[in-house]
């Protein structure tokens, strides 16, 4: 067993209980895990009309093979600026390796930007995903929902919970 739980089975010991959350809550959180390959689109700049990301592939692991790296628009989209596909190396060090891009955003355009990365070797496969989402309509006043006040009130355990809700309304 490792110091940190014996010490909080001490504790539990010779408080009786007490004051073990505080143990668990007080000590450091432990390491999380990375992924070997994140993608992360970044907005530089977004005018009526166009939008300048930078698609940044992290490499937290070395890789002796290149990775792919796509990006799908969606329709009436422009892809302007940047490669649509291509491959990527892992930096010496490990690091981040970036991309320009620039789309041509027609008025009304709706869809995502999606940009993918994959590495297949074998025995093992890495796959990243990020989505830019471009002009979703709002969802603008939505209607009411109406309860039925003709059913008979919920009681539970003597509470009354008022008319029941149909579901699917």
């Amino acid at each position: 067993m490792t110091p940190r739980i014996l010490a909080v089975m001490a504790m539990l010991v010779l408080s009786g209980g007490a004051g073990a959350a505080d143990a668990v809550a007080a000590s450091p959180p432990a390491p999380s895990a990375r992924a070997p390959i994140t993608v992360k689109w970044l907005t530089r700049q977004a005018t009526p009309g166009r939008l300048e990301l930078t698609a940044r592939v992290m490499f937290n692991a070395p890789f002796g093979e290149r990775v792919s790296v796509s990006v799908s628009v969606p329709p009436g989209v422009q892809l302007l600026k940047g490669p649509a596909s291509f491959l990527a190396t892992a930096p010496p060090g490990l690091g981040a390796v970036d991309t320009d891009y620039g789309f041509g955003i027609p008025a009304g355009s709706v869809g995502d930007l999606v940009v993918t990365v994959d590495l297949q070797g074998p025995g093992f496969g890495v796959h990243a995903k990020d989505v830019h989402t471009v002009g979703r309509p709002s969802l603008g006043a939505r209607k009411a929902v109406q309860v039925d006040v003709s059913a008979p009130p919920v009681n539970v355990n003597r509470i009354d919970l008022g008319p029941p809700t149909p579901l699917g309304r």
